[in-house]
């Protein structure tokens, strides 16, 4: 697929172009400043959790949208919408967590672009009954000295409050599923599936695994990632500018991933925006 090249000093960040093959980034994830690569030097630090691409699994630093607007107002066969992916059809009772089906991508216009910067936005609507569900988004990411950030500003249009679930699902490349982890304050509590150390890191096991971290609500520490010695070592923080609700963690044998959430109800006109930032704060040279 074609993608945007972004570089800034030792950092260089390859993002999906989405104009070019919008249903081939597939319903799960926002395809506007979908970074698909971060290398950083010689080093790659980003993966895919399985070897052949698959747009549900993802790669790189992608964002999404979990609940489709709309979807609950939504008849069978009725159209609803997936954030920055663009329409889905109701083809059942329950959420298609997958994403489903694109019925219609939705249209990204490249509003301004730099060696180090990019700019997107798109907006679309869709009525069901007698109400209009909608949205614009402007997407933006930038390439900083010590790593890359990505912006995000949302308007909702819907005929009274709506649910919306957001959470970036960074994929940091590591040799198993043993190789990564991530400080949590002690507090907090992991769920089955995830297990703490003895220095109060929390990861996974080798061959892979799955659990949340809660009791972080309202936490505005940037997340501390320590990245797989095997693969040169280091941490990055992940700096989110609004309080959390909760982390998912996930990891492969290829990849490691933290996915920090917001949830909150969303009033019609509403907009808000928020940051997030990936920082190397350990650097070691390795090559990929």
């Amino acid at each position: 697929m074609s993608r945007f090249v972004l570089s800034k000093g030792d950092h260089r960040v390859e993002v999906f172009d989405p104009r070019v093959d919008p249903l081939a980034l597939g319903a799960r994830y926002v395809h506007g400043g979908y970074i698909a690569r971060w290398t950083w030097g010689d080093r790659c630090l980003t993966g895919r959790p399985k070897a052949e691409w698959n747009p549900y699994e993802g790669e790189g630093l992608p964002e999404t949208f979990e609940y489709g607007l709309g979807w609950s107002a939504a008849e069978e066969g009725q159209e609803f919408l997936r954030i920055g992916a663009g329409r889905l059809r109701r083809t059942g009772r329950n959420w298609p967590q997958a994403g489903g089906q694109l019925v219609s991508p939705v249209h990204w216009a490249l509003e301004d672009s730099a060696s180090d910067s990019l700019r997107v936005t798109c907006k679309d609507s869709v009525r069901i009954g007698h109400d209009v569900y909608g949205y614009e988004l402007e997407r933006q990411v930038l390439v900083h000295p010590d790593g890359v950030e990505s912006r995000t500003r949302l308007c909702i249009a819907c005929p009274w409050s709506h649910p919306v679930f957001w959470f970036a699902h960074p994929f940091f490349r590591h040799a198993d599923g043993s190789g990564t982890r991530i400080q949590v304050p002690p507090g907090a509590c992991c769920s089955e599936g995830l297990a703490r150390g003895a220095d109060g890191r929390v990861g996974t096991e080798m061959s892979g695994g799955f659990g949340t971290v809660t009791g972080l609500w309202g936490d505005r520490n940037a997340i501390a990632v320590n990245l797989d010695a095997r693969q040169g070592g280091g941490q990055v923080w992940i700096e989110l500018s609004r309080p959390l609700d909760k982390l998912v963690v996930f990891s492969t044998p290829l990849v490691f991933s933290v996915e920090p959430y917001l949830a909150r109800a969303w009033h019609d006109k509403e907009e808000a925006e928020w940051s997030l930032r990936y920082r190397v704060v350990s650097p070691t040279s390795a090559g990929c």
